[in-house]
């Protein structure tokens, strides 16, 4: 089957992105992101014919300078969104219970630019959020941020740091005792000096060491099939300095760079269906428009035909059955 692009309800009079995607079934799905560059959020629902914006609620105080960077699905009625609130300096965490999207308060660490990247959902009593959180000084280091939600509310849990400044930027869950998050590193300059590849074991978030290849490597995204089967990507610079798709995986005891097919760019998302269908999207090779879709079947990777006038940002499937 190709891909074939459907277009999503576009806002009036604005520029609008979407970020992150998750499927609750194929009548079903949901995507977030902003609208005017950061000016306020945006929610799309996929009903199985068509996209529709889905009411946003407001953040007080925020002047609607919000944004919504990743969403996670437990079920029909418990949907979780999570990004940042630029006018209030804050997290911004939002859920779906069924009938209407609603603002849940999520603790700040700081004042200076915190945010959440990332979402990714055990049950309903158990979900994980991650991003970075600024900290004083003139030349701002970022510190990590995971918080969890157990049903009652959000907490920020202890997660390390390396180098000046770290980020992370994507999240994935396997069991409630089994959670991988992946980032980045910067040194003081602000320059990505390595990889950033965390691991939840239910009682300590600790640093898991991964192949980081020369010039400004990054992690964006892991998902998760089983213990031993997980998968992150990101990019890397190349001599030339494009920016070229980085590709991890886990096999239960050691993380490995995989071969990455030749010609494309960065890859921002990755969505394992098994360990013979796994999906990574991402931007076109430097100089020239359009995204990047590949494709593993379990052995390589290859380049999938990609009908995109544009970077792509998420990536989902229908859970397998």
């Amino acid at each position: 089957m190709a891909w074939r692009t459907v277009p999503p309800e576009q806002p009036p009079n604005t520029q609008s992105a979407l970020d992150g995607v998750a499927v609750v079934s194929a009548r079903d799905a949901w995507a977030v992101g902003n609208v005017n560059i950061g000016g306020g959020t945006l929610i799309e629902h996929w009903d199985g014919t068509g996209w529709t914006i889905a009411p946003s609620p407001l953040v007080s105080g925020s002047i609607n300078s919000t944004d919504l960077g990743d969403v996670a699905a437990v079920s029909g009625d418990d949907v979780w969104a999570v990004g940042s609130n630029h006018g209030g300096q804050g997290t911004l965490v939002e859920h779906w219970n069924g009938s209407s999207w609603s603002l849940v308060a999520a603790p700040d660490p700081t004042q200076i630019q915190p945010s959440l990247a990332a979402v990714a959902a055990v049950g309903r009593n158990d979900v994980w959020a991650v991003g970075s959180f600024g900290n004083p000084g003139g030349i701002i280091p970022y510190s990590t941020l995971a918080e969890h939600w157990d049903g009652q509310r959000w907490k920020v849990v202890s997660s390390p740091n390396q180098n000046f400044s770290s980020l992370l930027t994507g999240v994935a869950a396997v069991s409630a005792n089994d959670v991988w998050a992946v980032g980045f590193t910067q040194n003081i300059d602000t320059i990505v000096v390595g990889i950033l590849i965390e691991h939840w074991d239910g009682a300590h978030c600790t640093v898991v060491p991964g192949p980081s290849p020369r010039i400004q490597p990054t992690l964006e995204a892991v998902s998760a099939i089983a213990t031993d089967d997980v998968w992150a990507v990101g990019g890397r610079s190349d001599d030339s300095g494009a920016c070229v798709p980085l590709i991890e995986h886990w096999n239960g005891s050691r993380w490995s760079q995989i071969p990455a097919p030749d010609g494309v760019g960065c890859l921002s998302d990755v969505h394992a269906v098994s360990s013979q269908d796994v999906w990574a999207v991402g931007s076109g090779p430097l100089g020239f428009q359009g995204g990047t879709i590949l494709h593993c079947d379990g052995s390589s990777w290859s380049v999938a035909p990609d009908p995109s006038v544009g970077s792509l940002a998420g990536v989902g499937a229908v859970p397998a059955h």
